[in-house]
């Protein structure tokens, strides 16, 4: 049986990013408009959708983390990363 690979994380870090700055802006633009993130306007991807892969993604890098299947260095995420 093969050893499970540590993915190389830069372009993991830089997707996570990202999603997270995509993510907080759906959510601040809801927030600040007073709807729900598939009332408001699409983009080229429905709002909706987009905030859903970015929210997944953020929970799978989590996962990752928790296995060790990805090292990080000194990545963190602020709580006010816009």
């Amino acid at each position: 049986m093969s050893k499970t690979r540590i993915w190389e994380d830069s372009l993991v870090n830089a997707a996570l990013k990202h999603s997270v700055q995509i993510k907080e802006n759906i959510e601040h633009l809801a927030d600040t408009s007073e709807t729900q993130p598939h009332e408001m306007p699409n983009s080229l991807v429905p709002t909706d959708i987009l905030y859903n892969l970015v929210a997944c993604y953020h929970i799978l890098y989590g996962i990752l983390l928790k296995q060790d299947l990805t090292e990080t260095g000194n990545t963190t995420i602020p709580k006010n990363f816009h």
